[in-house]
């Protein structure tokens, strides 16, 4: 295998396959695996992870380089280390006027690859394996912006009204959600976390 540190992501399906086929081996023919190779093994997991990571963070930073704002009652996205910091002009204006802002695409970048998510509620309460449809990241986006105002995910769906009736001020005062993605570029899955953050803008 090629050297961890210089490893890039048209490695990644290598990786995998090399990973795959130490996992398929008995516990007895992993014993004859000298220790050094699979830890350069692990090492190199770790990395293409990271990496994968990555690629996805610098998919949503350009998307949201994108936004606009007037109208919305944001004044802009800081996003970074996968913390989206939501910076709220107008506590009062509806959260689903951000819709307007081309914030889709963020999702759309966000849920690219991604398979499944766990949402972790301001009330603790918690979400977890909710399939995503990469092609239907509003659906994905709706879940998230309920969930963060309080308002339960119910089998039959959710209450429309209640979710127009959503302020950014709803959204301040939940400060921050945890969200654990599962995504599957390639043919393994790789596990990240994302928070997103409603804060007041800054003078």
């Amino acid at each position: 295998m090629s050297d961890v540190d210089g490893l890039t992501l048209d490695d990644r399906a290598r990786t995998e396959l090399i990973e795959n086929r130490y996992l398929d081996l008995t516990p007895a023919q992993k014993a004859l695996v000298d220790p050094a190779a699979v830890d350069k093994l692990n090492a190199a997991v770790d990395r293409i992870t990271q990496l994968s990571l990555e690629e996805l963070d610098a998919t949503i930073i350009a998307a949201v380089a994108g936004l606009t704002y007037s109208g919305t009652g944001i004044s802009g996205i800081v996003y970074e280390y996968g913390t989206a910091t939501f910076y709220v002009a107008d506590p009062n204006e509806k959260a689903y006027r951000f819709s307007g802002s081309g914030v889709m695409n963020v999702f759309t970048a966000m849920f690219q690859a991604v398979t499944k998510m766990t949402l972790y509620g301001p009330d603790e309460t918690i979400y977890e394996g909710l399939v995503v449809d990469p092609d239907d990241p509003f659906a994905a986006a709706v879940k998230i912006v309920a969930v963060m105002a309080g308002i339960e995910l119910r089998p039959e769906g959710i209450d429309p009204d209640e979710m127009m009736a959503v302020t950014l001020q709803d959204l301040m005062d939940a400060g921050s959600m945890r969200i654990d993605v599962v995504i599957h570029p390639n043919n393994k899955d790789y596990v990240g976390e994302f928070t997103i953050v409603f804060t007041a803008a800054q003078e």
